[in-house]
């Protein structure tokens, strides 16, 4: 966030601090575009991330959250650093890690591993007292 328009913000917000740097954060990850990945709004309350991740097994894949942060990290075991016998390199298999700041009551459901693409599924639970309610007329 240019320092313009922060002094901007800063002018009429109070108390949002942790909320520009998170997403001054999010800002500098979003040039990191390995593995590449889908976001994908399955209906109002669904969505689901996917990352293409062929050649990497379950073993190397962890998926955290914690207070509202997705991390998606992928840490190969037996990467070969200067393999010889290899002549071309196309496939990318180097470690990675990325992050997800996730709205207010969206939650992981799951994530699975299959034909090389990793999912990541999310649900919107809004609590009771948030959701719609009718009232009665007296």
């Amino acid at each position: 966030m240019s320092v313009l328009h922060k002094e901007m913000l800063d002018n009429y917000t109070i108390g949002f601090g942790p909320l520009f740097t998170q997403l001054a954060d999010i800002c500098l990850q979003s040039s990191n575009n390995y593995p590449p990945h889908n976001i994908t709004k399955i209906d109002e309350n669904n969505f689901k991330l996917a990352f293409a991740v062929a050649g990497w097994a379950k073993s190397e894949l962890t998926v955290k959250f914690a207070e509202g942060m997705l991390r998606v990290a992928g840490k190969k075991h037996d990467f070969p650093k200067n393999n010889k016998d290899i002549i071309y390199r196309g496939i990318a298999e180097r470690d990675f890690y990325k992050r997800f700041r996730l709205g207010e009551h969206i939650e992981v459901v799951d994530s699975e591993l299959a034909d090389g693409i990793l999912t990541v599924n999310l649900k919107r639970e809004l609590p009771e007292n948030k959701q719609p309610k009718t009232i009665a007329i007296n």
